[in-house]
């Protein structure tokens, strides 16, 4: 998938293996055992600074997005247009940070269009992950995390209804996710 940042100007491109999770956790402890050759999940373009991108930051317009979920990865953000169906709604916008990470000039690119809220949808689990971006996201944005509660399934893996589900719940606030995790322990 090409990745641009001002349209028509792709700056780098990500791949996923077709085959599941599962399929590439067996064949790679297969390797693992034999010596044989591990397969990758995602292979990226080399010579790009993805930390410094964002998928589907054209779709996010000045002054018109107020919201954008964070998620990890290409796939999730587009399961999210997708099952959300978000194709011609630009209040909300999913942008893949590449990622259980945020950068400073990922911060800054979301803030110059005028972006309010964020949602951090990282994958669930992504615990610290999701409690570092909050803490430093919370200094610019009003952050609200999803409870995922440990499905272990990413985005593109959950129903449509699960989806909704989620997003019509409770969405925690970095205090109250920083509670949870204190409780679950």
């Amino acid at each position: 998938f090409p990745v641009t940042m001002t349209l028509p100007k792709t700056v780098g491109y990500i791949g996923r293996h077709k085959w599941s999770k599962e399929a590439l956790q067996e064949q790679n402890e297969l390797a693992a055992r034999t010596g044989g050759y591990k397969l990758r999940r995602c292979n990226n373009s080399l010579g790009n600074d993805f930390g410094k991108m964002l998928y589907n930051y054209d779709m996010v317009e000045q002054e018109i997005t107020d919201t954008v979920i964070l998620t990890e990865g290409v796939f999730d953000a587009i399961s999210l247009v997708r099952k959300l169906d978000l194709y011609d709604e630009h209040q909300i916008v999913p942008v893949a940070t590449f990622g259980k990470k945020i950068s400073e000039t990922q911060i800054y690119k979301i803030q110059s269009k005028g972006v309010k809220n964020v949602i951090i949808g990282y994958d669930s689990d992504a615990v610290e992950s999701i409690r570092k971006a909050a803490s430093v996201l919370n200094d610019y944005f009003s952050v609200l995390i999803p409870n995922m509660s440990g499905d272990g399934k990413d985005w593109d893996e959950k129903e449509e209804g699960e989806i909704y589900g989620i997003f019509s719940g409770k969405l925690l606030t970095p205090r109250e996710f920083a509670l949870d995790i204190v409780q679950e322990i």
